[in-house]
């Protein structure tokens, strides 16, 4: 957000809790084949967690970003919270021409 499009009308940071991060990767690894414990995906993702704190902290806490809760929501949920969120801070005009 910063970095990539540090102009954006509207900044989100999305959040999911750690146990629902860790089931959501396991998923996804075991179904590309690789055998790996939830225990140790949710070390790595609680080490990476560590990292991306500082990378986010800029956006955070300056209220730049909204913050999105995606634990309980499925991914078609979220890109509606999103698009709604946009749809109501970026006027129709400069929407239409791009902005």
């Amino acid at each position: 957000g910063s970095v990539v499009f540090p102009d954006a009308d509207v900044k989100f940071v999305l959040e999911a809790s750690l146990d629902k991060r860790a089931e959501r990767r396991h998923h996804e690894l075991s179904t590309d084949g690789e055998e790996i414990a939830v225990a140790e995906v949710k070390r790595s993702l609680r080490a990476r967690d560590s990292v991306d704190a500082k990378q986010w902290e800029p956006l955070l806490s300056g209220g730049r970003a909204v913050v999105i809760d995606a634990t309980h929501r499925t991914i078609q949920e979220v890109i509606d919270v999103l698009a709604d969120i946009v749809m109501r801070a970026v006027p129709a005009e400069d929407r239409a021409a791009g902005a």
